[in-house]
């Protein structure tokens, strides 16, 4: 069977055929859905409370836990950062949106002002 599959796989020997994760269904066409992962423990530690775009450099402005700072794109808790926990980094920081999308691994995370 020879088939396309997205670049940067986590398992590139691994199936194409999608497999039911606990808690999917199965949706017209064979393809799966997969349930929404509950938020992660930290936002209810984390808040966005402003975002700035300043000389072309869009940062966000955020409380987490008794911190309260800026964050960039690239942003890596435990790195460079106290105001994300380790493992999280920071993806994008959308000002027209009022929003920051933190990842960890491939797990993205939308919050909004």
């Amino acid at each position: 069977m020879v088939a396309a599959f997205p670049v940067g796989r986590k398992d590139p020997f691994g199936s194409l055929v999608p497999e039911m994760v606990p808690g999917a269904t199965a949706a017209a066409g064979g393809a799966t859905a997969v349930a929404a992962l509950p938020p992660p423990a930290f936002l209810q530690d984390f808040k966005v409370t402003g975002v700035i775009d300043s000389g072309g450099q869009s940062e966000a402005v955020v409380t987490y836990k008794q911190l309260s700072g800026s964050l960039r794109q690239g942003d890596r808790g435990g790195r460079n950062t106290d105001l994300l926990p380790i493992g999280w980094s920071v993806a994008s920081v959308d000002v027209a949106k009022g929003r920051v999308i933190l990842q960890s691994g491939s797990r993205r995370v939308k919050v909004e002002l």
